[in-house]
């Protein structure tokens, strides 16, 4: 059994790693491209250039090892199934849990290994590579707005942005500070950044706006506004040209807490901070919970054929990131709180996976 154990481990880590780096490849190259005319302008140098793409690659790592994982599971116990090893040592008496325990104990490490890299390695390389990009040219006003950050830069108020594409807005959460009473609070479906260069000025057209105002002496009463469109100016600060705010997720899990008790003793919604916490901690068990699910699928595959290994891999692939973001767009709307949306993904694909166990054994 010792000898067996040693080759499904390094079987695993060799298809993994094979897999990891193709992937790498795919992606880090895709991104090179985006920024290549840059360097072709000369607008970047290659040093410059070289860090990029130095800093893309914990983000790569992150994303991509779940996937790795998957395939290499798919495609080793397809073969061995279809080889009927798994039937010899079955027949000899060893469980099927028993027979897997070893790659199930390897995906316990990956997901530790993908928490690791997405809380402390993935968000500082980000934000050094997101640094390199905009101090590159002259920066134009809006871009002072950014997607999942909170923005600071406007007194008296603070703002924060789910999506952003141009100048236009998705999801928008504007916070108007009032001193000691607590903020009124501005949500729209959509938005428009409308800027004046000449006389600094940024004005935000809401679009669906949802105003809400609590009772400085009755807190627990909230009046609420509906308006299909409304208008808010800004002084672009003189100082702001240099700041370049970290997003939400270019913070390590243990600042995100602080930051989210911070925002709620302000009277803000921590909703984003608690949004990409629970985010971070349940795409970490993506390698174990995916692992599950994959092996008996592929030990009832037994097929040894790579176009159905491949098939096999897009459809448990495909269907957890469209999970995972259906997750996401639930919290963005308000229907579930952050921790009981994220991980229903995991909970489901584990459970699944059990009874498939249940079903092989």
């Amino acid at each position: 059994m010792k000898i067996y154990r040693d080759y499904l481990i390094k079987q695993t880590l060799f298809l993994l790693l094979l897999f990891l780096i193709i992937f790498a490849f795919v992606f880090i190259v895709g991104n090179m491209v985006k920024l290549s005319h840059l360097l072709m302008n000369g607008k970047i140098s290659i040093i410059d250039l070289g860090k990029v793409f130095a800093c893309f690659i914990p983000f790569v790592i992150g994303y991509t090892l779940p996937v790795a994982m998957i395939c290499a599971v798919v495609f080793l116990f397809s073969k061995l199934s279809a080889d009927n090893e798994i039937n010899a040592l079955r027949s000899t008496g060893v469980g099927l849990i028993e027979i897997v325990k070893p790659v199930l104990a390897l995906s316990v490490v990956l997901s530790i290994a993908t928490f690791v890299v997405n809380d402390k390695i993935e968000p500082e390389a980000h934000y050094r590579a997101r640094k390199i990009i905009r101090q590159i040219g002259i920066k134009e006003p809006v871009a002072y707005i950014e997607p999942g950050t909170f923005i600071d830069i406007f007194p008296n108020y603070i703002i924060f942005v789910y999506r952003m594409e141009g100048k236009f807005l998705q999801d928008v959460r504007i916070y108007q500070l009032q001193g000691e009473k607590p903020p009124r609070i501005f949500i729209a479906k959509r938005g428009q950044v409308l800027v004046d260069k000449g006389a600094r000025k940024i004005r935000f057209k809401l679009e669906d706006v949802i105003s809400d105002e609590i009772d400085p002496v009755k807190p627990d009463k909230i009046y609420r506004f509906y308006s299909r469109q409304y208008f808010i100016n800004f002084d672009l600060p003189e100082k702001a040209e240099s700041k370049i705010s970290r997003k939400i997720k270019e913070y390590p899990v243990k600042k995100l807490i602080a930051m989210a008790r911070d925002y709620k003793s302000k009277g803000i919604s921590p909703e984003p901070i608690w949004l990409e916490i629970h985010k971070r901690l349940s795409f970490a068990l993506a390698p174990f919970v995916l692992t599950i699910f994959a092996i008996p699928l592929s030990i009832k595959t037994a097929r040894s054929e790579t176009s159905v290994g491949l098939v096999l891999v897009a459809v448990i692939s495909l269907t957890y990131y469209l999970a995972m973001l259906a997750s996401e767009a639930v919290v963005v709307k308000g229907w579930m709180s952050p921790e009981k949306a994220l991980y229903l993904p995991d909970i489901t694909f584990g459970v699944i996976g059990l009874f498939l166990f249940w079903r092989q054994r």
